[in-house]
């Protein structure tokens, strides 16, 4: 009796121990799925190019804006190889790379893409741990196209108007609130003598008009 109720109470033990153990089981793939449910529902809803890629810089997965930007193409589950040139190859190996290597890596990259042209885009690489034997790495992006041509234009806009500033043939000056002259033109120096270094931050508008015009001139 003795031994059948000890082989009883292992019995029962080792089905406690495989009940809890299956329990615990049930639980970590549940929040596994859930985990890769709210992965998914993140890529898939970012605003911008959101993807995975595996150690080769194979893409695992890859949501609608980073498609839109290479339409027709398919890019999951294929080799760098069979998507970019040779030199994007490279570089993207080698921005993998470092991203293993670092945990962290951002950068600003110009991508031709198959139908909108030429798109810069602010990328975000992180290496992403977990069960697999070799880090994923993860990118989101943020497409700042129209910020750079604004701040392409902006500088195109500014050579135009330094051009014109610098060879208008007349004195031109840039004042401050204050009345300190802030930079000058070539004419301006040659028809007062000094340098600019005598002029910008130093002279006031009011020392290269006569006493009597100030108040006129102001």
């Amino acid at each position: 009796v003795e031994t059948t109720l000890s082989d009883l109470a292992e019995d029962l033990a080792y089905a406690l121990h495989s009940l809890k153990t299956a329990a615990l089981e049930r639980r970590a793939t549940e929040k596994a799925r859930s985990s890769l449910a709210m992965l998914d529902s993140f890529i898939e809803n970012y605003p911008g190019p959101a993807f995975i890629r595996d150690h080769r810089s194979v893409y695992l997965k890859i949501n609608g804006e980073l498609q839109r930007l290479f339409q027709g193409v398919r890019l999951v589950d294929r080799l760098p190889e069979e998507i970019y040139p040779p030199e994007n190859c490279e570089i993207l190996r080698s921005m993998d790379a470092e991203v293993m290597e670092k945990g962290y890596v951002r950068r600003l990259r110009e991508i031709d893409t198959t139908n909108l042209g030429t798109r810069f885009l602010e990328t975000h690489y992180f290496r992403m741990e977990g069960d697999n034997v070799h880090p994923l790495i993860g990118g989101i992006a943020m497409d700042i196209t129209e910020k750079i041509k604004a701040q392409q234009s902006l500088v195109e806009s500014e050579e135009k108007y330094r051009t014109i500033y610098d060879n208008t043939g007349t004195a031109m000056a840039t004042i401050n609130f204050q009345g300190i002259i802030e930079s000058v033109n070539d004419t301006t120096l040659d028809l007062t003598g000094y340098s600019r270094d005598e002029i910008c931050g130093r002279k006031h508008w009011t020392d290269f008009v006569h006493p009597d015009d100030v108040e006129q001139v102001g």
